[in-house]
């Protein structure tokens, strides 16, 4: 019994430790997409913000995107850092870090 309660509280500190940092995740990716991508992207990342209408074409809607098991997180990421200029998505590689776009995507999964 003496061996297994430190085990347990050990446990206990690394899931409150893990739920922190997704917290902290989640945070970052709200501050950052109300900056970033908002204003295209939408509240909800629908892809109806307020400058969405004055674009050639439609901003994607995330929430589909983020939801598609074909194409995996890290595919999406690398879209958000090259870009894809000629469908009016700017590259946001040197303003965005990687980690800053899984963020953003753990913020959109969490509004929804």
């Amino acid at each position: 019994m003496k061996k297994i309660i430190p085990l347990i509280l050990s446990l206990i500190f690394i899931s409150t430790s893990v739920q922190l940092s997704a917290a902290d995740d989640i945070q970052n990716g709200a501050q950052k997409y109300q900056t970033n991508c908002l204003v295209c992207h939408g509240i909800n990342g629908l892809g109806d913000g307020p400058a969405a209408s004055t674009l050639a074409k439609k901003p994607s809607n995330l929430v589909k995107k983020l939801n598609n098991i074909f194409k995996p997180k890290m595919m999406l990421s690398y879209t958000v850092l090259k870009g894809k200029v000629d469908q009016g998505m700017p590259a946001w590689e040197g303003i965005l870090s990687k980690q800053d776009t899984y963020d953003i995507f753990a913020y959109i999964e969490s509004i929804q």
